[in-house]
């Protein structure tokens, strides 16, 4: 039986019966640029349908999807969630989410923003060399691991306030159109902004930080408060 051509990053290609004529499943297939087209409804419908399909199986693995929009807010995720490569065109809602592992984002294209306030992520939030077109929103979030954002691209603000990261803040490499944001959080490690380039203000006030802050080659736009409760090398 002809699959979906789609690749999955640990290299298995995907067993899934290809949509119509196309070589892709419902889920890898694109959607149709023109949103008010025939073509685009019934393509979004059967796209939203397996998601559905998916959920009530309580399977979480959407790497490489192409969907309109996400809204998995106020679930509870036992395991990790995957959206490794996925094309997500408007926003990405999981606020309240609450999940196991780790949420997956790598190398994701998001239009809108990830909105993540009160989010619970026992593991790590990855969303290296992804791109986010508007805010990257954590705030009040609870993130077991790290905030894994090395090389991503956010065309807003990264939100942070208020946030508990027990591992790092990675940011190396990031591009912040907007302001980075991490009032009156909690990190357990290191804050890197190496190389980051911030559009805004970059704001740490009332901030804990149990590692190192490096912002070496750093270049921010607007202004800088680090009035720390702890700090290091800056």
């Amino acid at each position: 039986m002809k699959t979906c051509r789609y690749q999955f990053c640990n290299g298995n290609s995907c067993d899934e019966k290809p949509w119509q004529s196309s070589e892709f499943c419902i889920l890898h297939i694109d959607l149709p640029e023109d949103e008010a087209s025939e073509e685009f409804k019934e393509i979004n419908e059967a796209k939203n349908r397996k998601v559905e399909e998916k959920l009530s199986k309580e399977d979480f693995n959407f790497e490489g999807a192409r969907l309109l929009e996400v809204n998995f807010s106020g679930m509870n995720i036992r395991d990790s969630l995957d959206f490794n490569q996925a094309v997500i065109r408007k926003d990405a809602l999981l606020e309240r989410v609450e999940i196991g592992k780790h949420a997956w984002f790598r190398w994701a294209e998001i239009g809108g923003s990830a909105l993540f306030g009160g989010a619970e992520i026992g593991g790590s939030a990855l969303f290296g060399d992804g791109k986010i077109g508007g805010n990257a929103w954590f705030g009040g979030a609870e993130i077991g691991g790290n905030a894994w954002f090395g090389g991503a691209e956010i065309g807003g603000n990264a939100w942070f306030g208020g946030a508990e990261i027990g591992g790092n803040a990675w940011f190396r490499g990031a591009k912040i159109g907007g302001n980075a944001c991490f009032g009156a959080a909690k990190i357990g490690r290191n804050v890197w902004f190496k190389r980051a380039k911030i559009g805004g203000n970059a704001w740490f006030g009332g901030a804990e930080i149990g590692g190192d802050t490096q912002f070496e080659g750093a270049k921010i736009g607007g202004n800088s408060v680090f009035d720390l409760t702890e700090k290091r090398n800056i």
